[in-house]
């Protein structure tokens, strides 16, 4: 019971996640917490939602057109466009957690280092769980003059529990820097691929070896929410060639505010509180995964 609770929970917070991000990038207002926006970003999309943001549209560039009007090229272009939109956005939270999991591991190490023992100096030495040798900080070994310096009291940190307290701390760092690093090359190639600079044979490549070089926290947002999209272009037929004003609409509406209404339209009542659970989930599944990246 206990367990079915929790996988419940979890994945009511993971369509809650993909509702936020959903709404932040349309722009629409919820009153909840900004965990994927800055105010500002957050402003700017709002008024271009509402048609009050001067810029114009990003151009589609006539490589991709050319491009686009080759059905198999489109085909994996579109692929690897719902495979980009969804790591980006697993990849935001996972920065998320691991920006909050980074800041926790610090607290719990400055709170450990709070309780430590003290030379006469200051320094915080700490003594193994032995008992038998103790250090400072820098991983310098006391002496035996200096540990009989030491005010020792029960329930000081221990040499061990302060080297796992740093460890976290470092590992949490680490995280946060390889998710950065992996977003900021999602971009790169999310911009190649809106730009229509790939290949057909990059697109199949990285099509191929998507997961390649990401990281594991990310990954694991990544599966969770490609196991609740909606089968892709089930009754979609690709050997019907579009024209080249089908293609921009096609590309346009998933670039720009089309994407955003859908969004609005699908997670307003959610976030009012207004749905069940199961149309919670239902409306998550109707958002369409934009085939193109989205800018901004």
């Amino acid at each position: 019971m206990d367990e079915a609770f929790e996988a419940e929970k979890a994945r009511q917070a993971r369509l809650q996640d993909i509702a936020d991000y959903n709404n932040e990038t349309a722009g629409v207002e919820t009153g909840r917490a900004l965990h994927f926006s800055t105010k500002e970003e957050f402003q700017r999309r709002a008024a271009k939602a509402k048609g009050e943001d001067p810029a114009p549209e990003r151009a589609l560039t006539t490589l991709l057109l050319q491009r686009l009007a080759d059905p198999a090229y489109r085909e994996v272009w579109e692929r690897v466009g719902e495979e980009l939109n969804m790591a980006d956005r697993a990849s935001l939270i996972a920065l998320e957690k691991a920006r909050q999991h980074q800041a926790e591991a610090e607290r719990a190490l400055q709170e450990l280092q709070e309780r430590a023992a003290r030379l006469p100096d200051g320094r915080r030495v700490y003594r193994t769980e032995d008992g038998t040798a103790a250090y400072d900080e820098s991983n310098n070994r006391l002496t035996e003059a200096q540990m009989a310096q030491v005010p020792w009291e029960e329930g000081q940190p221990t040499w061990e529990q302060r080297n796992r307290g740093f460890d976290d701390v470092q590992a949490a760092s680490r995280d946060v820097r390889d998710t950065e690093a992996y977003r900021e090359r999602l971009h790169e190639i999310q911009q190649r691929h809106a730009a229509g600079e790939m290949s057909k044979d990059e697109l199949e490549d990285l099509d191929k070896n998507f997961e390649a070089d990401m990281p594991e926290s990310v990954r694991r947002h990544y599966e969770a929410e490609k196991s609740i999209q909606p089968p892709r272009h089930a009754d979609h037929d690709q050997s019907a060639l579009p024209d080249t004003g089908s293609v921009a609409s096609h590309v346009l509406a998933d670039t720009g505010l089309t994407a955003a209404k859908s969004a609005r339209a699908a997670f307003t009542p959610a976030a009012a509180g207004t749905l069940t659970s199961d149309e919670f989930e239902k409306a998550a599944a109707t958002v369409p995964a934009p085939t193109a990246p989205r800018f901004g």
